[in-house]
């Protein structure tokens, strides 16, 4: 069927404009709407891997919990020195350096 013409018809100025301006706004608003789509899916993507490895971690705390254990393994090559701490520059724990002292 072909197409019928409508004579005489033409558009202002005003309505050229807006339709110009309506369709670069279709075409952006396409645009943004694509982006958007694929950052939701990105972002759910994401969601999930997190809530899968948060329930990992739930899962291995609670295994954890029913270790019972005096020493961890190679504790024991350690030797006990509790009382002796080794800070940088020979620094002896609880001395203020000269100079340093609180007023």
């Amino acid at each position: 069927m072909p197409e019928a013409r409508v004579e005489n018809f033409k558009l202002n100025k005003e309505q050229m404009q807006f339709m110009k301006h309506y369709k670069e706004t279709t075409k952006l608003h396409k645009a943004l709407s694509t982006e958007f789509n694929k950052s939701l899916n990105n972002a759910d993507m994401i969601r999930q891997a997190l809530t899968e490895v948060e329930v990992s971690m739930g899962a291995l705390v609670d295994r954890a919990k029913g270790f019972k254990f005096d020493k961890l393994e190679g504790q024991e090559d350690i030797q006990n020195r509790d009382d002796e701490v080794q800070m940088p520059n020979n620094q002896v724990p609880g001395r203020v350096a000269p100079g340093m002292e609180m007023r």
